[in-house]
């Protein structure tokens, strides 16, 4: 498996791959032309930002993907197998087409956008329930309100901004894979054969860090072509 931010480099890896193989295969070159080498290599080595996890403002590897609904865990998988039978050309392959394989994808992404959604949305309606019961008690004389009273009130409307903040974030990065093309790079879903139920993900992992330090790496959410992707200006 590999992944790397520039496309022309997953290009460049699945070449490399390709003639590697052909020159250490045992076959006979008139075996070559019977079938395929290589799968498709689409499966394994993928374009996309193997650190930064982002969809929008929303960072996916602070989701718990594990904590996933049944339906949505469900269809990961059978996107899973799917996929599989897809690049190796199975005959009850599901998809026909790359474009196939890709939308469903992109719809796992989607549903879980709109898991959180939801999810935002009931917590806001139990937390205004719960301002609204509270309110706020008056002192003994009923003069002045209690200390803890106006304690509880402040934390409880400090928590709806949060979640409110949090709410628009997910609303944000849902919107933002209406007309989007490329799929999302996230770990847990692009390599789900690696990091499903019953795997712990990779044995060996081989990194190619950074080459400035990741104090003057620029935010994600900003336009690479404003700073070359590093933030030139800091180095």
């Amino acid at each position: 498996y590999g992944v790397d931010i520039m496309e022309w480099a997953v290009h460049v890896c699945e070449l490399r791959l390709w003639l590697q193989l052909v020159v250490e295969t045992d076959l006979k070159p008139e075996e070559l032309t019977i079938e395929p080498l290589l799968p498709n290599l689409d499966l394994n080595v993928r374009a996309g930002d193997s650190l930064v996890q982002q969809v929008g403002d929303v960072n996916f590897s602070h989701l718990n993907l594990a904590k996933l609904p049944v339906s949505i865990k469900g269809k990961l998988t059978n996107l899973k197998g799917e996929k599989r039978k897809y690049f190796y050309n199975d005959p009850e392959r599901k998809y026909k087409t790359k474009l196939q394989v890709d939308t469903a994808e992109l719809n796992i992404f989607k549903e879980i956008l709109d898991q959180q959604i939801n999810e935002k949305k009931n917590e806001l309606k139990r937390l205004d329930r719960s301002i609204t019961e509270t309110g706020v008690q008056k002192g003994l004389f009923g003069d002045e309100p209690k200390q803890e009273s106006l304690k509880l009130k402040t934390a409880q409307l400090k928590e709806k901004q949060k979640l409110q903040d949090e709410f628009l974030q997910f609303q944000t990065a849902r919107n933002s894979l209406k007309d989007r093309k490329d799929i999302p790079f996230v770990w847990d879903i692009s390599f789900a054969e690696i990091f499903g139920d019953d795997k712990h993900g990779f044995d060996i992992v081989i990194g190619n860090p950074p080459y400035v330090r990741q104090e003057i790496i620029a935010d994600p959410k900003e336009d690479p072509k404003d700073f070359g992707g590093e933030n030139s200006a800091e180095w």
